[in-house]
């Protein structure tokens, strides 16, 4: 995440993360986590896989 990301933005959302996730046992603020980073990533994979349907190039 920090590659991807960045530090500033880590430093940034960390703590809005931390108060949303606050009260949930352990087990449950980690999927909650899990399944906010993978619905990051689908996105980039589907807007890569519309790039190669359409044939975008640069």
């Amino acid at each position: 995440l920090i590659k991807r990301r960045g530090r500033d933005y880590l430093l940034h959302h960390g703590p809005v993360l931390h108060s949303e996730l606050r009260g949930l046992s352990r087990s449950r603020a980690m999927l909650q986590f899990i399944k906010e980073a993978w619905s990051l990533q689908g996105g980039a994979m589907t807007f890569y896989r519309l790039r190669q349907v359409r044939g975008y190039r640069h």
